[in-house]
């Protein structure tokens, strides 16, 4: 197995005030193949590390102006070079001044004249020291932003099952509390009272699969079990059977459902996929659309792009409801316009079925007058 040492060329920061002593440290550390740079007092070694960053600094202890101690605790006390390894090179191998270097920070010291196996030895266990070290605080760094990462994403998704819990309680009840009456007051009810009971458990049991399937979708989205498998696809073709399938929810408001997609209109995408984002868009438009308005499908091939709009001239949207919709730990639902229940989930699939495919989803919306939602796919 290959040392650490060798895995990178080390900078070495040689500080003395003697250029004989520059030399030859020069020469026995380029042997070695090293990178090295140099300064020749203490204020020059604390500039030339903050700006080099070396790996190690082989630091004379008896200078002018600032000792090798000084410089040392210095360099110690500041957060850019602190982790930096510093050796001392020392005339003096006497225990006070040897303490005294520890003490201010160093990790090692040799000895003048110096023995180059020992300084060498010294010089590749410390840098290996070093770049371990480095790679433990990176890695724990990785960690920190994963776990605060992964903190974040559980956090939003406890939101959301709580939001979805909250869903299914309403219409669930709802339900429960039709069953009940038809059941306990059957005898006392009339034809058209029995009429408006089941017609409200029809519109609570259609909400509760729409839930369902829309988080049944979503999940295994999240698992990664939804497979891709993209096709050409002829849009005219599909948005007439999408539209087909939507059009008695259209025709209880009188709403009028304009497909205006060019035949031979071609994208690139997963057909199940794009049946869903569709699906979910019109029935949308359709809940936030007013007696006897329109709802338009529409493509416009721009580039490598086809842009597919879903527009409506329903009631629109404030530019705080927009910055929610696509959100799964921020509950926004609204009754339609006619009262209509919404999952909450519909526009949050659809933003991930989009993306999966490469493609973009946006709205563009006026209080009043309507919404737009544009999704972006490629084109084969």
């Amino acid at each position: 197995m290959k040392r650490i040492i060798e895995e990178k060329k080390a900078l070495v920061l040689v500080v003395d005030d003697i250029p004989r002593n520059l030399q030859v440290l020069s020469t026995i550390l380029d042997n070695e193949g090293f990178d090295i740079t140099f300064a020749s007092n203490g204020k020059q070694a604390i500039e030339v590390a903050n700006s080099a960053m070396p790996d190690l600094i082989l630091l004379d202890v008896m200078m002018p102006e600032m000792s090798g101690f000084e410089a040392c605790q210095i360099l110690k006390s500041m957060d850019k070079t602190k982790h930096i390894p510093i050796i001392f090179i020392t005339g003096r191998s006497d225990t006070e001044s040897i303490v005294e270097g520890f003490q201010a920070g160093a990790v090692d010291y040799v000895t003048k004249p110096f023995n180059t196996v020992e300084m060498i030895s010294r010089i590749k266990t410390h840098l290996e020291l070093k770049l371990s070290k480095d790679k433990i605080l990176e890695s724990n760094k990785k960690l920190d932003r994963y776990r605060f990462e992964l903190e974040q994403v559980i956090q939003s998704k406890d939101k959301f099952f709580s939001i979805i819990a909250h869903d299914l309680r309403g219409p669930f009840s709802g339900f429960i509390g039709l069953t009940s009456m038809l059941i306990e007051d059957y005898e006392e009810l009339n034809k058209e009272e029995i009429i408006t009971i089941s017609n409200s458990m029809n519109s609570s049991a259609k909400q509760l699969y729409e839930l369902l399937e829309n988080l049944l979708e979503w999940s295994r989205s999240q698992m990664g079990k939804i497979e891709y498998n993209p096709i050409n696809i002829d849009l005219s073709s599909i948005s007439v059977k999408v539209l087909s399938l939507i059009e008695a929810n259209a025709k209880e408001k009188n709403i009028t459902l304009l497909n205006t997609v060019l035949e031979n209109t071609y994208v690139f995408a997963d057909s199940n996929m794009l049946n869903t984002i569709l699906r979910n868009l019109i029935s949308n438009a359709i809940k936030f659309t007013e007696l006897n308005g329109t709802i338009t499908l529409s493509a416009e091939v721009n580039d490598n792009i086809c842009l597919v709009s879903v527009s409506d001239t329903g009631i629109g949207m404030t530019e705080e409801a927009i910055s929610k919709i696509f959100k799964i730990d921020t509950k926004y639902t609204t009754l339609g316009t006619n009262n209509e229940r919404g999952t909450g989930l519909g526009l949050v699939l659809c933003k991930e079925l989009i993306e999966n495919q490469g493609g973009t989803i946006n709205v563009s919306s006026t209080l009043g007058k309507g919404t737009t939602f544009t999704i972006s796919l490629p084109i084969p």
